[in-house]
């Protein structure tokens, strides 16, 4: 037995010599520990009880033979040989997966098995049972995520007299013989037998029939021998048993009430006025259950002490190490960590250390550092920290939403709100189709022109009140004369009669008016009560908010980077894209300087995909991007007018390379292109903003002038001592910073300065850490949503202490712990529904929380909910239960 203490082997040599016997971990009080240590106890607990290989493994451990193996047909004499060769290679192959030792496998072959118990285990799968009873009391859609929610008992299907009949293991509990009523589940597991009725007559063994309602009342009966106690043992098979000592105490007590409470419902084992907890505390279990469920977590003590020994381990080498009399360290460390279950909580003491410590940095956490202090020394020499002003703020009307809901009743509202928005657009095409099915005037035998020239200034629009509409909407807006034409030039398209698809680009610098024109034509679809044809989209959610529209993720269902290669192409992702795309025929996507050939490509064929149509670009929708290729770049990938992307493509190319080249293709298709060079943003302005404007516009061109420098530089603070960034125009607005860590720096800094100002008191609150690691010790990118759920890791109040003192920059700038005051500006992080202005950079004022205290942690809280104002939103937003 590698990896167990020595010493702990010669006192189970030397209790085994003395004819002293092991017992099961789960059917006697003291389970062994009179004859072991805790760490042995584990190791070989788990050795008796260890079940076979599935048959997945079965097949994938043949067919990996098979891969590895494509010429053994060509290196063996025979083919007799090859499949000799490659048999025996499959054995090879099955006996290390099911880790057959030589001394095991000499037992196998001499005829003799490979341990000796006094009990027999039974697989005992107890998930369906536990999340049956939870459905009943409709806590599956709040606790427990879509991958458990969907976890259901496998019912299977066997013939039975001609007639296909239904077994559930769970059914067959909840609708026992009546005489086994008082009868929990674990004594129903371990002592009954089902058999079938014509055996059972034969016999003289006493039997019980089913409940009526059970489809195998007649043909089957149930056999309850209470002797089976003595040598039977249910072995409990799929996730692991919660641990009373977890986060999520309700979850345990109940699957504890449902092993030893007899039920025949999920609402016979508590009260709805209880608690699972509540329930567990008031209900007397039986002497014999209470020692069970006690033995249960001996299972846990048993591993924690084993990792203990792995710590101590650790640390001896260590020592040893320095002291330089180490002696086949390496092999000996290897050794406990196979014998390490990656499941179980891991001490993590040589993991501990001083974040703040530059001795124990490396150089990316060194580098970090100096870039957080960089951004602390220029806010300090700008002034930016200095003193404190005492503003007092207005806390007469305190913050109290009208109902306190958990958080994910909150996340539903928001889905909730976004969805109505979007369905908003689908109204007025469900009443055109309407009125279309009601019918309509009878087609008269006439003929009308196709019209070809809407680009054309000379284009007329033959009907009257498509005239009209056309007039109000120019005199409502006050377009210039380039805006005007891009308007046109869209909507002549709109009332042309089977016109080619509209590709078109609208230039221009910032203060143009792109989004004016965006404006006009929605009120122009608007007018012509076709709203669901005009849609707009952008790359971010801050631009899409601007736009009141949405990111083209959302909308069309794009997903990329490391989401796009684990998700499916179609499935309902594109199924609801096709129900927001019904009637669009127009999209709008602002901000193109952001969009990479990549991102083309990906909605070129998304639209392909949602139209069904594929032999026309973005299938066929007309698609108007709009954007300054000066402004800002994609984020990742090559922009569409880079010149690293290939027109052709080479042979060899990778499929990122091919989906540039797609995509560059694709924007040469718009050949419609309209430059807008008035700017409208600073008319009638002082002198000092026409030379704000005429630097910029000179800056994106790369021809600023001494004078344009000059001027730039008295915007700085430190060249214009008139300039107070202390200002209350300009103390809290948001700063523009080139690196997360300078952003991070000066949260830090700001959070505690807001709060000393306003006299108000700074709340933390801290992350709740978890780890979870596949049981094989391979690290996954994403959990399988059908596969068992990873047992998380459990961190010991040192690790976690750590982590929240470690700076943002080693967890994607989240902060470990966030300080938050009432009325501190904050700034939204994610898209979470761009169609409420909640999207990325919108700023906003916190105006309450919810919180609860960590279990372990006490005086520590964690934020579930945070509510907040919008400042100045695009869109109005009014949530539900909120003031």
């Amino acid at each position: 037995m590698k990896g167990i203490n020595p010493d702990t082997l010669k006192i189970i040599a030397g209790k085994l010599q003395d004819g002293e016997q092991f017992k099961p971990s789960t059917d006697e009080e003291k389970a062994c520990f009179d004859v072991m240590d805790q760490e042995s106890a584990g190791y070989i607990v788990d050795y008796v009880v260890k079940m076979g290989l599935k048959t997945y493994q079965i097949f994938s451990s043949i067919y990996d033979v098979f891969g590895k193996n494509t010429d053994i047909w060509e290196e063996s004499k025979s083919d007799a040989d090859a499949a000799r060769r490659l048999v025996l290679k499959m054995a090879n192959s099955l006996t290390s997966k099911i880790e057959i030792g030589g001394p095991m496998a000499a037992l196998y072959l001499l005829g003799h098995p490979d341990r000796y118990s006094s009990h027999s285990f039974l697989p005992f799968y107890w998930r369906p049972y536990a999340m049956d009873v939870l459905k009943e009391w409709e806590m599956a859609a709040e606790r427990f995520d879509d991958r458990e929610r969907n976890e259901k008992d496998d019912v299977t299907i066997s013939r039975n007299n001609g007639n296909f009949v239904s077994r559930s293991n769970v059914d067959d509990y909840k609708m026992r013989p009546a005489a086994l009523s008082s009868v929990c589940l674990y004594d129903y597991v371990q002592c009954s037998v089902r058999k079938d009725l014509s055996v059972l007559k034969k016999g003289r063994s006493p039997y019980y029939l089913y409940d009526e309602a059970h489809p195998l009342h007649a043909s089957h009966g149930v056999v309850f021998d209470i002797s089976r106690k003595d040598g039977i043992v249910p072995n409990f098979i799929g996730p692991y048993l919660p641990r009373k000592d977890s986060e999520d105490r309700d979850y345990y007590c109940c699957v504890m009430l449902t092993l030893f409470s007899p039920w025949r419902s999920g609402l016979d084992l508590k009260r709805s006025s209880e608690t699972w907890c509540d329930a567990f505390d008031a209900y007397q279990f039986s002497e014999h259950h209470s020692t069970i469920i006690h033995n249960m977590y001996i299972r846990y003590e048993c591993y924690d002490a084993r990792d203990d020994y792995f710590s101590q381990l650790k640390l001896r080498v260590a020592a040893q190490k320095n002291n330089e009399t180490i002696a086949d360290a390496t092999e000996e460390d290897a050794e406990c960590e196979e014998d390490l279950d990656p499941g179980d909580q891991y001490d993590g003491d040589d993991l501990v250390f001083d974040a703040n410590n530059p001795e124990s940095m490396g150089v990316w956490s060194k580098r970090k550092r100096a870039q957080m202090q960089d951004a602390q020394l220029v806010m300090q020499s700008a002034g930016w920290t200095a003193g404190v002003f005492g503003t007092e703020m207005d806390v007469s009307q305190e913050f109290a939403p009208e109902q306190l809901l958990p958080p994910t009743h909150w996340k539903k509202i928001v889905a909730g709100e976004k969805n109505r928005i979007l369905d908003s657009r689908k109204a007025a095409l469900n009443a055109c189709d309407e009125k279309r099915s009601k019918g309509s005037a009878p087609t008269k035998n006439d003929a009308r022109v196709i019209p070809g020239a809407y680009l054309l200034a000379k284009f007329e629009v033959k009907d009257t009140d498509v005239y009209e509409v056309m007039a109000s909407v120019l005199s409502e807006w006050t377009l210039n004369e380039e805006q005007e034409r891009a308007f046109r030039i869209v909507a002549n398209h709109s009332v042309s009669v089977t016109p080619d698809p509209l590709r078109m680009y609208i230039a221009g610098m910032g203060g143009t008016g792109k989004t004016r024109v965006i404006s006009a034509l929605r009120s122009w679809f608007e007018a012509r009560g076709e709203k669901y044809r005009f849609v707009v989209l952008a790359p971010t959610g801050a631009a899409a908010s601007q736009l009141t529209g949405s990111t083209y993720h959302s909308f069309l269902g794009i997903n990329t980077g490391d989401r796009r290669k684990s998700r499916k192409r179609g499935g309902r992702a594109l199924d609801l894209a096709r129900g927001r795309m019904r009637g669009v025929e127009y999209i709008f996507i602002d901000e193109v300087s952001m969009i990479s050939c990549q991102d083309l490509y990906l909605i070129d064929a998304r639209l392909k995909d949602i139209t069904r149509v594929e032999d026309e670009p973005f299938g066929g929708v007309n698609v108007i991007l709009a954007g300054d290729f000066a402004q800002l770049p994609p984020a990742k990938g090559n922009a569409l007018y880079s010149s690293e992307v290939s027109q052709i493509q080479l042979p060899r190319a990778s499929p990122e390379s091919q989906e540039n080249t797609l995509g560059l293709l694709v924007w040469h298709h718009f050949v419609t292109v309209m430059v807008l060079k008035q700017n409208m943003r600073q008319m009638n302005i002082s002198a000092e903003d026409r030379a704000l404007r005429a630097a910029l516009i000179r800056m994106r061109y790369k021809e600023c002038t001494n004078e344009d420098i000059q001027f730039l530089c008295t915007r700085i603070p430190s060249f214009n001592d008139t300039i107070d960034i202390n200002d209350p125009r300009l103390r809290y607005a948001s700063i523009i910073t080139s690196w997360n860590t300078h952003k991070d720096s000066i949260n830090a800094m700001n959070s505690a300065r807001f709060a000393q100002e306003h006299g108000r008191t700074l709340h933390h609150f801290y992350s709740v850490d978890k780890q979870s690691q596949p049981r094989n010790g391979s690290v996954k990118k994403k959990k399988s949503a059908k596969g068992p759920p990873e047992r998380p890791i459990r961190l010991t109040p040192e690790v976690q202490a750590a982590l929240w003192d470690s700076p943002p920059v080693t967890s994607d700038h989240i902060p470990a712990c966030l300080a938050l005051c009432v009325g501190m500006p904050v700034m939204i992080r994610y898209n979470d529904a761009t169609e409420l202005s909640i999207t990325k950079g919108q700023e906003a004022t916190v105006k309450g929380w919810t919180s609860r205290e960590i279990p372990g942690h006490p005086g520590r809280q964690s934020l579930e909910v945070l509510f907040i104002e919008l400042v100045n939103p695009k869109t109005p937003v009014k949530l539900p239960h909120l003031p």
